[in-house]
């Protein structure tokens, strides 16, 4: 018993940061108007956005990696690659929101970057936490996760008691409390040697790829939607995209802990996939039934249920789809998860290039749901074609 809720903690202690996510885009919409509250709802949906986009691959890439091979200089190679490139995403998020809004105020602008930053330490502290991971160390893992939740209830508290949203600008401050005192625990354990080098960044690179191109997909609509129609225009899937989104830290987490140990189990690719799938189909259930008050709770007029449930629809594939990602690296078919990915980026660029320029949100919100849909296909077409090239 104790095991698996140890198993269990890195999932909840993650889907605990995700209603922090909710609860600060709450305080962000009621204690903004107008032009600011278009461009911080739309800024901030872009800044996680282009966390995804930009995500180097570099915690997966520790992942998969065995321990004797996983040495303290493989580990910060890692992390510095991490830290540039979600770093470069951060500032390319903030200058578009800057630039697709009519106009905005300069605090907004500085809350941004206090977001910006924020969310790139916190970031960079879930690849520094890896090699836990790898060490089967679940409730270590899950530690970090924890202590910001803890830590940034309290500027969010006085946010909304005050009320004054700029008591936010403390976010960065709380973040790199948490990221150095992980960096620390984490490298005390660490080999400083190793028998077997590693190419850190050729093999950083292929999970980075197939992880951005898979990200490309699935936020095209909002970041092509912001630059085309503006910031004004899109904030109701960028309200959308942020109250249905976090959901994913779920899957995500459940699948970073199936990595390791996809090999060992010797299941097939659907015995993951409908579990996920329905997990999915169920939170999205509830949050269709919870869909008034929710809109109440973050602004009805920047709500529009036709958008989000839309967005809900997407859910079960999306999640389904985290696990056939997950069983294609912990099977070492990375280029798999590659070629699905392109596929799909292909599909949804283009699908998303049509519907802003001929329909607005309401469509980009369906490129969504078909995106998931077609990379669905894709790799189970190409785990079942190497399936059979195995067998032959």
């Amino acid at each position: 018993m104790i095991r698996r809720l140890a198993l269990l903690l890195p999932t909840g202690a993650a889907g605990l940061t995700r209603v922090l996510q909710l609860v600060l885009l709450v305080v962000l919409t009621n204690l903004s108007e107008g032009s600011a509250q278009s461009a911080l709802i739309t800024g901030f949906a872009l800044l996680s956005s282009f966390a995804i986009i930009t995500d180097s691959g570099a915690a997966n890439f520790l992942l998969s990696l065995p321990r004797t091979r996983l040495t303290r200089s493989v580990h910060a190679r890692a992390v510095a690659f991490h830290a540039g490139l979600g770093s470069l995403g951060a500032a390319v998020a903030i200058v578009i929101a800057v630039a697709a809004s009519s106009s905005i105020p300069g605090e907004a602008v500085l809350l941004l970057v206090a977001l910006g930053v924020s969310q790139v330490l916190d970031s960079l502290t879930r690849t520094i936490r890896a090699p836990l991971l790898v060490g089967r160390r679940d409730a270590s893992y899950a530690f970090p996760d924890l202590a910001l939740v803890v830590l940034k209830a309290v500027p969010l508290l006085v946010a909304s008691l005050v009320p004054e949203i700029l008591v936010l600008l403390a976010f960065p401050l709380v973040s790199l409390v948490v990221t150095a005192g992980t960096w620390i625990a984490v490298r005390r354990g660490l080999p400083t040697t190793s028998d077997e080098p590693v190419r850190v960044f050729p093999q950083i690179l292929e999970f980075g790829l197939s992880g951005s191109l898979s990200a490309l997909y699935s936020q095209a609509p909002l970041v092509l939607g912001t630059a085309i129609l503006g910031a004004d225009a899109v904030v109701p899937l960028a309200l959308a995209y942020r109250i249905v989104q976090p959901l994913e830290v779920l899957p995500a987490t459940l699948s970073q802990q199936l990595i390791p140990r996809i090999r060992a189990a010797g299941r097939p690719a659907r015995a993951y996939w409908w579990r996920f799938a329905l997990g999915g189909l169920a939170l999205a259930g509830i949050l269709a039934l919870i869909r008034e008050p929710v809109a109440q709770l973050f602004g009805g007029d920047a709500f529009d249920q036709v958008v989000f449930l839309v967005i809900l629809l997407s859910v079960a594939p999306k999640f389904g789809n985290y696990a056939l990602m997950a069983y294609a690296m912990g099977s070492g078919l990375v280029r798999v998860r590659l070629t699905a990915t392109i596929v799909t980026g292909v599909v949804a660029v283009v699908l998303t290039l049509v519907a802003a320029l001929t329909a607005g949100p309401a469509l980009l919100a369906g490129v969504t749901l078909v995106a998931e849909l077609v990379l669905s296909a894709a790799i189970a077409a190409l785990l079942i074609r190497n399936r059979r090239k195995e067998d032959a």
